[in-house]
């Protein structure tokens, strides 16, 4: 595992099979939940606590697929055939949100203003975020669900999978994102 991680460990996959959906990068949105971050320290820590408290209990369960951008890759040590790790993408970024479903954004730490936060509503994206990843924005007409991570993993899951299972719920939150960015 990296130096800089905290945590060495793999995912062992179950021993049925769950269906397999192909990460193809398209005007449909294929990738189920995008998560794309630097390898600060926080986006590595957020990361790994959604992964193990509420994508693995909850949302790998049910066959949905978790990709993660950005250099975050290099120093989260987790392999698993439900997570993608496309590490610097070096494709169209509109490509990228347009093929992405729900975006999360699992930061449990932090200052200032969440550039994540303002990229994915700027992209008109579901985003499912925490109050550190909502931190220097004056919020009117909720643009993102804000959920405690720490204190409510399973409600974090609940409302991405609300969000995977319904594309009207997707639109009208991601219109309500680009609105409040603009």
């Amino acid at each position: 595992s990296p130096q800089n991680s905290k945590s060495s460990y793999a995912f062992i996959p179950p021993a049925w099979n769950l269906p397999v959906k192909d990460l193809c990068l398209s005007n449909s949105s294929s990738i189920d939940i995008l998560f794309i971050g630097s390898n600060h320290r926080p986006n590595i820590d957020g990361l790994d606590f959604f992964y193990k408290n509420v994508f693995l209990p909850f949302i790998r369960p049910m066959g949905f697929k978790l990709t993660v951008a950005g250099n975050v890759c290099d120093y989260w040590p987790v392999e698993d055939p439900r997570v993608e790790k496309i590490g610097f993408y070096k494709g169209s970024i509109q490509s990228l949100y347009d093929s992405t479903k729900v975006v999360v954004i699992p930061i449990l730490d932090g200052s200032g203003l969440s550039i994540k936060t303002l990229e994915a509503m700027a992209f008109g994206k579901a985003i499912v975020t925490t109050p550190k990843g909502a931190r220097g924005m004056k919020l009117e007409n909720q643009p993102f669900l804000t959920i405690n991570l720490k204190d409510q993993p399973e409600e974090f899951s609940k409302a991405v999978i609300d969000l995977l299972h319904s594309q009207d719920k997707r639109k009208h939150l991601g219109s309500k994102a680009l609105e409040h960015f603009e």
